[in-house]
């Protein structure tokens, strides 16, 4: 985890050192997270069995800079973000998060017509306590929460980018599920697909 906090200070600091000249953009980014965490063995293997997807949304401000005459760039948001966890059987825990991934972005394409991109670089997320629904009774989340992410996605007319993403968390998280008088903790980390679309003033 160490290294992926080192990762990201050292990706801002290159931020802060991009020509003056940089072509940026400034604009709004939202999108569906399709959460499937990855689960640690619980007590009850029938647990693990009713794992579901969670759905949220993300969505706030993106800043996109990239090196004049050069395909790399970088991009920095700070993201309102939902994830959780649910199954099938016991309903769902939904954890908000404030968000921001740095990324390194690669684009290439026609310029100002279309291009394709790709991005990755890490994230730093702080949680905040969520909803707990059904047999669900308790969950005691990492605060901050830290992690990386990849992705891939095209640009029309330099205004608008339509993208996917796969993020993947370091930390742990614990919840606690009461079925009938046995109770089962189980750990899991965030990891989750989203689907996002920005839009560039």
């Amino acid at each position: 985890m160490k290294k992926l906090i080192y990762l990201f200070v050292a990706l801002a600091i290159s931020l802060t050192a991009l020509p003056a000249k940089a072509q940026t953009k400034l604009g709004v980014k939202a999108g569906l997270n399709l959460v499937s965490n990855a689960l640690d063995a619980a007590k009850d293997p029938g647990i693990i069995e009713n794992k579901d997807s969670y759905n949220g949304f993300m969505i706030g401000p993106t800043l996109e800079a990239m090196i004049p005459l050069s395909p790399i760039g970088i991009d920095l948001s700070v993201l309102f973000s939902q994830k959780g966890v649910a199954f099938k059987d016991f309903g769902k825990a939904t954890i908000s998060y404030l968000e921001v991934p740095l990324n390194l972005k690669y684009k290439i394409g026609i310029p100002k017509l279309a291009s394709v991109y790709a991005a990755a670089g890490p994230y730093v997320s702080y949680g905040f306590p969520g909803k707990l629904t059904d047999q669900i009774k308790s969950i005691d989340i990492n605060k901050l929460d830290v992690g990386g992410n990849v992705g891939l996605g095209v640009e029309v007319l330099s205004k608008l980018q339509v993208g996917a993403n796969y993020s993947f968390g370091f930390s742990k998280n614990v919840v606690e599920i009461q079925q009938g008088i046995n109770l089962s903790e189980i750990n899991y980390k965030n990891g989750l697909w989203s689907l996002t679309a920005t839009y560039f003033f």
